[in-house]
């Protein structure tokens, strides 16, 4: 008798007890999976405004090459105000930018780019400028239009 009443106790005694809870759990692992959620998705959008960043300094921006065969290329640019035109030889020989008829001020090159050298010109003023290299007049010719 003392044996099953000691029994029926222990019994009670684990009935009592509280089982764990399971959403106890449940709610540390939704924590753990928003703060993961959120820290990606702040990545994410630094990583999107880097690239924006850069594309819009890379539009401020046209190239312009300066070829042997080619002469300017490309040969025609279309532009917004305020953008500026990078030209650089690529040629072995020196070459010289210079502006046709009506043109912004400042526009143009003096002197040379020997190959590898580069000249740049921001375009504050809507308008189609033509340029030229007097040593190539013929061959090595180009159009800028500036957009307002």
């Amino acid at each position: 008798m003392q044996q099953e009443n000691m029994n029926q106790q222990q019994a009670a005694g684990h009935a009592t007890q509280a089982p764990k809870k399971p959403k106890q759990s449940l709610w540390i692992a939704a924590a753990v999976v928003l703060v993961v959620v959120a820290v990606v998705t702040g990545i994410v959008w630094a990583v999107k405004i880097t690239e924006n960043n850069e594309s819009e300094e890379s539009a401020a921006v046209a190239n312009v090459e300066i070829q042997s065969r080619e002469g300017f290329s490309p040969g025609t640019i279309r532009i917004k105000e305020g953008q500026t035109v990078v030209f650089t030889n690529n040629d072995t020989v020196a070459h010289s930018i210079a502006a046709i008829g009506e043109t912004p001020d400042g526009f143009g090159l003096d002197e040379q780019l020997n190959n590898g050298e580069s000249y740049s010109y921001t375009f504050e003023t809507a308008g189609t400028y033509t340029y030229n290299d007097p040593e190539n007049p013929l061959s090595s010719n180009g159009v800028i239009i500036v957009e307002d």
